[in-house]
This record gives C-alpha cells, sequence and structure tokens, in this order.
C-alpha cells in the first residue's frame, strides 16, 4: 500500500501514530490530518494530505462515522477511485494495518483491520464476570 492518511478531530490523529510509532517504530508514506488546529480549511488540509495522482492506492483513516472529517473525505471517494475510507479509529485496527501494509492487496487488509477494530471493543467488567463465573484463569 502506497499511503495512510490518518484524520481526525483535533490532535487524536498524531496521538494515535505516535502510540503507533512507540509500538512498530516509524513509518513510511504516511500523512496526519489534524483537523481545526490552525488556520487551514478542512478542504485544504484534506487537499494537502491526498495524493496528487487520483488514481495512487491509499488508505484513510477517520476518527467518526459522520463527523466532518470523515464526511469531507467520504465526499472524494467518486474522485479518488483507489481510495480506501474507514472509519472508527482506534489502536487495535492501527496496529493490524501498519503491520500487515505490505503483505497483501489493500481490499484484503481493509477485512483484517475492520476485524481487529471490532474485537477490540471489549466492556471488561463482563468479561470478568463471566471469566469468574467459570473460573478461567487469565
Amino acid at each position: 500500500m502506497s499511503k495512510i492518511i490518518l484524520a481526525s478531530h483535533g490532535k487524536l490523529a498524531m496521538g494515535m501514530y505516535d502510540a503507533v510509532k512507540l509500538i512498530l517504530g516509524e513509518q513510511q508514506d504516511v500523512k496526519i490530518v489534524s483537523a481545526y488546529v490552525g488556520p487551514e480549511s478542512l478542504e485544504e488540509t484534506i487537499t494537502e494530505a491526498l495524493p496528487g495522482n487520483p488514481n495512487e492506492e491509499v488508505l484513510v483513516v477517520t476518527d467518526v462515522f459522520g463527523g466532518s472529517v470523515n464526511n469531507a473525505f467520504l465526499v472524494k471517494l467518486n474522485d479518488y477511485p483507489k481510495m480506501h475510507l474507514m472509519t472508527g479509529m482506534n489502536l487495535g485496527m492501527l496496529l493490524e494495518c501498519f503491520s500487515r501494509r505490505d503483505n497483501e492487496k489493500l481490499e484484503e487488509t481493509v477485512q483484517f483491520i475492520l476485524k481487529a477494530g471490532m474485537e477490540g471493543c471489549v466492556y471488561c467488567n463482563t468479561l470478568m464476570t463471566e471469566n469468574t463465573e467459570n473460573n478461567f484463569d487469565f
């Protein structure tokens, strides 16, 4: 995969990328979009982050579905036919993303990223109650 864009309201995307670097090290071809933290408009920030060639493959991961950042990328899907847009950013999905980025086609990688993101969302109180009742050890 050639490029990855992490995009969020505020500095969440930068913080997520800092955590990725702590665990996996510096990554190549990554751009961070921190919306609404400077004088640039969201449109300007996104245009700068997207590849100059609209046929270049790019994965965009945004913070929240339906938010202005996600919606701003969503309207670009028609102009960038090889852009893959995901939302619901969390550290588990980003670790999966960066660990797999060169192993398979992006369409396949996206499925692993989604699975990692969803499996990482757990209500631990219920987990502990179930494990206590069933006498499981951690």
